[in-house]
Formats: C-alpha cells, structure tokens, sequence
C-alpha cells in the first residue's frame, strides 16, 4: 500500500508564502525579481520567455536553508517553441551568474516525436555537474514539481497525472556548504508556471534507515520552527484529509 507522509504546521494555514500570479498581463510578476531572461504575466500564469536559453526568477527577501517548494509547470503549446522546461530552483546563493542554485526541472527531451508535453526530469545543482535525472518517460502535458532541500541533501517530486501521488523521486546532494539563500523558479521556452507553494517545515525519511514495509518502524528526519506544535499523518490512498466542509488537506 502507497503511504503519503504529510506534514502541517498547526501555527499557520499550511503554505507559508503562496503565488498564484493573478497579475494583469504584462511585464510585472508581484515581487519577483528577474536574473536571466525575460518573464511575463500571462493569464493569471508565469511565462517564461520564448527564446532558447535558461531563464530564473527569485524572491529576493524570501531567504531559506531548508525548505519545501513546489509548483504547477505546464507545457505552453502556444510558445512555438518546441524545447520548454520548468520548475523550482532553491538556495539561489547568486543567481545572476547561475552559480549554486539547486534545481529540478520537468523537460521536454524529444520534441520530434512529443513537441507538446515533457518526458524527463533533471535534479542538480548548477554549475556543479552530479545531475540526476530520469528520460524516456511517459508524455505528460502539466505537472506538480516539488523540491526538498534540508542539510546536503535534496529530494526531487514530480506528480506528472496531477492525481495527489508523486510519480517520481529523485535524490541527491550539495556539494556546497548550505546556506539561507533566496528561493525561486527556472524556466526555458515559454513555459508556463504557476502556483509557487512555499512550506518552511521539511519533513524527509531517514536516509540512514532501510525503506519502509508494513508492519516495520520507519524514522524521520524534520526541521522546522522550535516549539511550535505539528501534526503528522500518514494516508493509505490520495484521498487526502478532510479539514471542515469546504477544506481538504491533500
């Protein structure tokens, strides 16, 4: 049976910071601030800019070590521009120059045969080659990326079906020291993203500890605010948790 850990915060409303860019198209994404490329406001989404080269955005004034970050990545079909990536970039130390940023990306590889959707996912710290990734995947127009990133290690989630389950994991590590940087998001072709989820408690598996089986004791690692009261639940299903009447917690 597939267990979905969940971690929730009972001092705050789950996100800690959350962007849907309902902004009025144009060049002005909120407080974002733009180090590569040319980002736009297009309807109520992130797009990146139409031309081949690598593009990042920041939060300047939002400065995390450890954190979790996710967000909605969507192929734009109306880039024209066959080659699109996009996800979440963390520990943006200086990301003019792209040196040390953490990333995950969901790409499209094979824009001959899928010049519509994306078919792998990359993980790595730029500039520092170690990349982690999977190709060859199976098609898939949209999808929820999330990155982890506590001490040296980073943790990669892609739910390509959009059903509340991740499909993917990939794992690695830093070869820098950690350090508070700004968090952020990379793009490439026109991608589009949109809600940029920030969580500043992080909760992983034990990387020590052999992986889970029913009936066995399984460890955790978290990091988060001292003191502060939390709630962990574990789910045999995406059904998620009801809240009230009107919330669900996935």
């Amino acid at each position: 049976v597939a267990t979905v850990l969940l971690l929730l915060a009972t001092t705050a409303s789950g996100q800690v910071w959350l962007d849907k860019f309902y902004y009025n198209n144009g060049t002005t994404l909120g407080t974002w601030a733009e180090h590569l490329g040319d980002w736009t406001a297009d309807n109520n989404m992130a797009k990146a800019e139409v031309k081949f080269g690598a593009q990042y955005m920041t939060q300047p004034k939002l400065l995390f070590r450890d954190c979790v970050a996710q967000c909605l990545v969507m192929h734009n079909v109306g880039a024209n521009h066959t080659l699109q990536f996009g996800g979440i970039a963390l520990r943006c130390v200086a990301p003019g120059s792209g040196t040390s940023l953490i990333m995950v990306k969901v790409q499209n590889n094979s824009s001959a045969t899928n010049p519509t959707k994306f078919d792998s996912i990359w993980l790595y710290q730029y500039g520092f080659g170690s990349t982690v990734s999977q190709t060859g995947l199976t098609p898939f127009p949209s999808a929820k990326v999330r990155l982890t990133v506590l001490d040296s290690r980073v943790v990669a989630q892609v739910d390509s079906d959009l059903d509340g389950v991740w499909n993917y994991t990939l794992t690695g590590s830093v070869t820098t020291i950690p350090a508070a940087a700004p968090i952020g998001m990379c793009g490439f072709g026109g991608v589009h993203i949109d809600d940029y989820e920030l969580f500043d408690a992080v909760l992983l598996n034990d990387a020590a500890s052999p992986a889970p089986t029913p009936g066995s004791e399984m460890k955790m690692v978290m990091r988060g605010w001292a003191n502060a009261p939390y709630i962990a639940a574990s789910a045999f299903g995406n059904g998620g948790f009801a809240l009230s009447k009107t919330a669900q917690f996935p």
